[in-house]
């Protein structure tokens, strides 16, 4: 069975593409959270491998990269959602964006590149705010923009191997990544994880002259 690497895949959108992809593939689940990484490989079989690791800072990195041999599907989806209007961007704010959108997938890409099979994927979890502008959303918005940019050059890099490259961009989800302020958001009119997993796993079972270069799942009523 083809191996597929999933980041942030202890919650949301990232076990959700576990549950959708488990049947016919060989999962190794990387997430901070081991607890939740047992429970959800307790839950898809013994098949599948969890590595705990944080994946902001280099030993985390390089945990995961020894913990892997070969690789058919590497799915960069951990991410961190945070908001701050332009008068009150730090530092910090940028550098906890920075380190998991932008210097994570692309780090951990780079380290497992030559591990990755001819005829394999790369998926990276965007997100709809690079197409639509929401208060508050600047840093945010500057760090999935920054992961399409290198999501699209890397795909023209990877072309000569057979080895595709997918954007994923969800609008608003149905998950725990909502901080407190958005507590009363219509939960009713967001995506279901589970229709973002199915369109990622429809990119990487893909026949192989076909490639879903990037594929946004929107709330049916609109943005929230």
């Amino acid at each position: 069975m083809p191996t597929v690497l999933i980041t942030g895949a202890s919650s949301g959108i990232g076990a959700a593409i576990a549950r959708a992809l488990a049947p016919r593939h060989d999962l190794i689940l990387v997430a901070r959270r081991a607890d939740r990484l047992t429970a959800l490989a307790t839950e898809l079989g013994p098949r599948h491998r969890t590595i705990a690791a944080d994946l902001a800072d280099h030993a985390g990195l390089a945990a995961v990269v020894s913990g892997v041999a070969e690789l058919d599907v590497l799915v960069n989806n951990a991410g961190v959602f945070a908001l701050a209007n332009g008068d009150a961007i730090t530092a910090e704010h940028l550098d906890g964006l920075w380190r998991i959108n932008v210097n994570a997938p692309m780090l951990l890409t780079a380290a497992l590149l030559p591990r990755l099979r001819a005829g394999g994927s790369v998926i990276n979890v965007s997100s709809a705010v690079v197409e639509n502008a929401f208060t508050s959303c600047g840093a945010y918005t500057a760090s999935k923009c920054a992961l399409e940019g290198w999501s699209r050059v890397l795909r023209e890099e990877l072309r000569p191997r057979r080895i595709r490259v997918g954007i994923l961009a969800p609008g608003a989800t149905d998950t725990e990544v909502w901080p407190p302020e958005f507590a009363g958001a219509e939960r009713s009119r967001m995506v279901r994880a589970a229709d973002v997993a199915e369109a990622a796993r429809m990119m990487i079972e893909a026949p192989p002259a076909t490639s879903f270069d990037r594929i946004a799942v929107t709330p049916s009523s609109g943005a929230i």
